[in-house]
């Protein structure tokens, strides 16, 4: 497993780059799925992006 792309519980994600403020979900622009902060995501830490679990695209985190 390459350790820049890893699958992170949610919330410690939600905790380490905080994008998206105080909201407890994420609703991915692309296919209206939301993310909830106990769900995991796979995180590309060096490009700063994360991917939805049901379609793929990424979001950039700021």
């Amino acid at each position: 497993m390459n350790n820049d792309s890893d699958s992170w519980d949610f919330v410690v994600f939600w905790e380490f780059f905080n994008p998206f403020d105080e909201e407890e979900t994420f609703k991915y622009p692309y296919c209206g799925r939301e993310i909830k902060r106990n769900e995991n995501v796979e995180v590309d830490k060096e490009r700063k992006v994360f991917k939805c679990p049901d379609c793929d695209e990424e979001i950039e985190i700021e």
